[in-house]
């Protein structure tokens, strides 16, 4: 669910930037305010079930607020926000309804092209990726170098940002050679994926 949020919100921030054509640390956008008001019961920790496609309808009626409204930090020894199970304050809610979105559309899962037709238009686009149970993620270093995922089956998911694409990245498997490839943008920092 965590996921969803820092999805949706970096793309919320992206537009916020085009629009007032600068990038401004103040305009971070709260992840932990979009976590909050998409779980089915906001008082639980943790959520294991797929919100993207609740992500959208939640941005159009209530909005996501400046991160200086409902913070991230602190941490618990967990590495968990404190905040995560409480109602974010007032000031947040009415800066959230400042920042709604008027809309959006759905892509088609199984349509890749359709995917760079939208990075082409400087759209980032927000996938879901399925993980199976019988899978399990390898980080970059590790003696394969592979990000494994299943598209169906139980076992959860993960929400990435695609921000870009390339006819031309380089194949793990031959460097002289080169791969359609998209660019992504993931919640799990940068030591992931190749």
């Amino acid at each position: 669910g965590a996921c969803a949020a820092f999805a949706a919100s970096s793309i919320v921030e992206y537009f916020i930037n085009i629009l007032t054509n600068r990038i401004d640390p103040e305009n971070e956008l709260s992840e932990l305010f979009l976590y909050y008001i998409i779980r089915p019961n906001p008082r639980q920790r943790r959520v294991y079930t797929h919100m993207l496609g609740d992500v959208p309808a939640s941005l159009q009626l209530r909005g996501i607020c400046f991160n200086r409204f409902w913070e991230w930090l602190p941490l618990d020894e967990n590495e968990v926000p404190t905040k995560i199970s409480i109602r974010p304050n007032n000031d947040a809610f009415t800066d959230a309804w400042l920042k709604r979105i008027l809309g959006w559309r759905e892509l088609s899962p199984n349509d890749p092209d359709s995917w760079v037709d939208e990075l082409l238009k400087e759209n980032p686009n927000p996938i879901f990726i399925a993980i199976s149970a019988d899978y399990a993620f390898k980080k970059a270093g590790d003696e394969k170098k592979n990000v494994y995922f299943a598209t169906s089956g139980g076992g959860g998911g993960h929400a990435i940002v695609i921000v870009g694409f390339s006819n031309f990245f380089p194949d793990p498997n031959d460097p002289k050679e080169a791969i359609p490839a998209f660019k992504i943008r993931n919640s799990w920092g940068s030591d992931w994926g190749e």
